[in-house]
């Protein structure tokens, strides 16, 4: 379920308190705040000085992103799986996700990863700490769950990140392979450049239909943030080694300074 779902032009959450618990018998997938539903205009959208919090080890979300030019900002988010990513939900959703201001929220001990994302993403000012045993990183670039993005133009700037535990990453940049451009597939990975149902892109016009990220992984500004490592074991604090995979698309233009 979801405690808010904004599904219009310009519209305001702000000042809500909601809590994330588990369902009996299954895990339950909640989300806080869905923006969007893949429409023509879910855009300028403010998600403003909420506070959610998790008491559940399920699959739970704060910000699922279905449309663009959304601003989040001081937000409180604690605990569940993710902090803002964009929507899985339909082919859709996931083509709207992006073109995002994260700024001046803080994020606690988020199970998998703070922030997920994709292109056009701002994040900046926020803090992002307490990261637990099992997370995968504070902040990633690309999407690389079932619908799969790469990154373009990103900057991430200003931001407290922390973890004391082990093999956390601070930034970390994935490895997007091929994925299909079209069909009932699209977004997902492919290894065929066909219709196969199971290798290739159904529905989608081939041959041509199995690409390469060819945005990859480009365009990003790493600059001015504070990496609190008080732990031996915790990963990099910036790590390109799984977007630097032959499978992926290419890193370039980049700027990593002042951190």
């Amino acid at each position: 379920g979801k405690a808010f779902w904004a599904k219009a032009l310009g519209a305001t959450i702000t000042g809500n308190t909601y809590e994330l618990t588990s369902v009996t018998g299954g895990t339950d997938n909640a989300e806080g705040i869905h923006v969007g539903d893949g429409g023509s205009f879910d855009w300028y959208n403010n998600i403003t000085g909420n506070v959610g919090s998790v008491t559940t080890t399920d699959s739970q979300t704060h910000v699922v992103l279905g449309g663009t030019l959304s601003v989040i900002s001081g937000n409180i988010f604690n605990s569940g799986k993710y902090g803002v990513v964009p929507s899985q939900a339909s082919i859709a959703e996931f083509g709207s996700g992006f073109n995002v201001n994260i700024t001046g929220n803080r994020f606690y001990v988020i199970g998998t990863t703070a922030i997920i994302a994709v292109n056009g993403f701002i994040i900046t000012g926020n803090y992002i700490a307490w990261m637990p045993s099992g997370s995968t990183a504070a902040i990633e670039l690309g999407d690389d769950r079932t619908m799969k993005s790469g990154n373009s133009h990103t900057n991430i700037t200003g931001n407290l990140i922390h973890t004391n535990n082990t093999g956390v990453i601070g930034v970390k940049a994935n490895e997007i392979e091929k994925t299909c451009d079209g069909g009932s597939k699209q977004y997902q990975a492919c290894t065929t450049d066909d219709t196969n149902a199971s290798t290739g892109c159904p529905g989608a016009t081939c041959t041509g239909c199995c690409d390469t990220n060819t945005v990859g992984i480009s365009g990003i500004q790493i600059v001015g943030n504070h990496f609190l490592w008080n732990f031996a074991d915790a990963g990099n604090a910036i790590d390109l080694s799984q977007g630097l995979s032959s499978a992926s698309g290419d890193l370039y233009n980049w700027v990593i300074a002042g951190n």
